[in-house]
């Protein structure tokens, strides 16, 4: 026991509380948003045919992209078919329990759930706009980042010594800006997830209610003392928060452990099986309910108060939003790397705590039978080549290769990465990502939709229609971050080459000026890949034209403008 009265807590390695938070089926969730018929219905969002029928069918135009309905006429669905073929780049939860699949091509995914609804992502430009998903992404995360930054400002402390270690980690983030954001770590991964390293104000939150049950404890009316601040945190987390390791598992949620990570990212029945019920089990229960402070560790209570943050803040997110639209599942550890786990083991709209060092062996339960692949920096080539070597296929049979062995095989970094991140320790800090550096709008053209490097005609389309959507995304990059772009670069793929060939030039004064300066650098390199294929005839397989080297508006005011 420490001073306290709470049991001695895990090595340095457990001292962080990270949580991570995934948008539950996003793309699906976007256009349930703006099309309230597909809520409660089994839905897919198809990616842009290329083959299909190749007109732009806008973000509000909701009956145009829905390109097949179940209750819709046979010859409206027809004339759309070719569209409802399109590859599911997203599934929701009920279609996904009928065995839909991200990547099923539509026509598959109908015979195995006849009730689906597909809908094509918006076409602009003659391609794919994710406008849609970037405008939703940023408004929920930061609907997310104000309120756990406005629970953390309750408990953050003002010393010297938090300013210090809160200064490390400020950086400027383009997505997400809220008050103090350099006082909570704030990370997006990805359009649909975001980490958050919230241990400073879950110390100071375990340390108040450490606190108040101590002095509760001295009073001889009260037998059974508790915080008031922590009665407030067992109605928000413990009805919401399943204690991995912990819990009962069922067959479902065993089979799902095993799933690789492509089984994982394309989704699967299993996890929604796991996924029915609406409360935490028993031994969840059990974990909550045990007696503060005597029976927890300053590890665990600081884990607790990181899932009372996560918590609110996924409520927060499910009120702000037309009928709970967004819902959010939610990891809470000690690491990224289990608070990635975690968040992945109970979907849709739900959140796990996984304590490194537990007694009841989270580890050995949850994390351990896992494929290799499923762990960040272990996948493809390199998670191939470490099994290889060590024989190892699991992350718990990684665990008996030695570290002098693993050090002979791939070196001392490498090595104590391995060896750290079997034993369930990551080191690697939640790290505010800066503005992207470029912007870029590019196109495939595969197969019998290759360019014949003649057809100045058709590239001139495309190069116009990639700058219109370039220019927009600059147009709003620069109300959201002020700054402008001074450099323009394209970069062209033949069929003759495996890479593409780029070059870039300064950016024109006037945003209405990139076509044709992309245009003109586009003919160069066609010309020159010509010359080194010695051919008249290329085939254009891929175009990109990127907008970088930004500076602040200020400065740049005066060599470029605006259209």
């Amino acid at each position: 026991m420490d001073g306290n009265g709470m049991k001695d807590r895990g090595g340095e390695e457990d001292e962080r509380v990270v949580i991570h938070f995934d948008l539950d089926a996003f793309y699906v969730t976007c256009e349930r948003e703006i099309n309230e018929s597909l809520r409660g219905v089994p839905v897919a969002v198809s990616q842009y045919n290329p083959y299909g029928t190749l007109e732009d069918k806008l973000i509000h135009e909701v009956d145009k992209r829905l390109v097949y309905c179940p209750g819709r006429s046979q010859e409206k669905n027809d004339r759309q078919s070719c569209d409802a073929n399109g590859s599911m780049i997203a599934v929701s939860y009920e279609a996904r329990a009928a065995g839909v699949k991200r990547n099923d091509r539509g026509f598959d995914a109908i015979r195995k759930c006849p009730n689906l609804h597909i809908v094509q992502v918006p076409v602009k430009h003659g391609k794919a706009d994710l406008t849609l998903y970037r405008n939703a992404s940023r408004r929920v995360m930061n609907v997310l980042a104000a309120e756990i930054q406005q629970e953390a400002n309750q408990y953050i402390m003002t010393t010297s010594d938090t300013t210090t270690t809160t200064a490390t980690t400020a950086n400027k983030n383009s997505s997400i800006k809220h008050e103090n954001d350099e006082v909570l770590p704030l990370e997006v991964a990805s359009i649909d997830e975001v980490y958050v390293d919230v241990t400073i104000p879950a110390r100071e939150m375990a340390r108040r209610i450490m606190q108040q049950s101590s002095a509760g404890s001295t009073s001889s009316s009260n037998h059974h003392p508790q915080s008031v601040l922590w009665t407030e945190l067992l109605e928000a987390a413990s009805a919401c928060t399943t204690i991995g390791g912990v819990e009962s598992r069922s067959d479902a949620s065993l089979a799902a452990n095993a799933l690789n990570k492509d089984e994982l990212r394309r989704g699967s029945r299993l996890q929604v099986l796991d996924s029915s019920a609406e409360n935490v089990d028993q031994g969840s229960r059990s974990w909550w309910q045990r007696n503060i402070p005597s029976d927890w560790t300053e590890t665990e209570l600081c884990l607790a108060c990181g899932a009372y943050l996560a918590a609110k803040a996924r409520s927060r997110v499910f009120r702000e939003f037309s009928g709970g639209v967004f819902t959010l599942s939610a990891g809470v550890s000690s690491n990224k790397t289990l608070a990635k786990l975690a968040s992945g083991l109970k979907k849709p709209n739900r959140q796990t705590l996984i304590h490194r060092m537990d007694h009841n062996g989270a580890l050995e339960t949850l994390f351990h039978p896992l494929p290799l692949g499923r762990i960040r920096g272990l996948g493809g080539k390199f998670g191939e080549e470490v099994a290889t070597k060590t024989g190892a296929k699991t992350v718990g049979q990684l665990t008996s290769v030695s570290l002098p062995l693993l050090v002979s095989s791939f070196g001392e970094k490498t090595a104590h990465f391995l060896y750290d991140i079997a034993r369930g320790i990551c080191r690697e800090e939640v790290t505010p990502r800066t503005m992207p550096k470029s912007i870029a709008c590019g196109k495939t053209f595969r197969g019998k939709l290759s360019i014949d490097s003649s057809d100045t005609d058709t590239l001139r389309k495309w190069t116009g229609e990639l700058c219109s959507e370039l220019m927009e995304r600059l147009s709003a990059d620069r109300e959201q971050n002020k700054r402008i772009a001074t450099t323009i670069a394209v970069s062209v793929q033949t069929s003759h080459q495996t890479n593409c060939n780029s070059k870039q030039t300064r950016a024109p004064k006037q945003l209405n000026g990139y076509s044709d300066a992309a245009f003109h650098l586009i003919l160069g390199l066609v010309e020159a890949a010509k010359l080194r294929a010695q051919t008249d005839h290329l085939l254009i397989m891929g175009l990109t034209i990127s907008a970088t080297q930004f500076v602040d508006m200020t400065a740049g005011s005066s060599t470029i403008m605006a259209a």
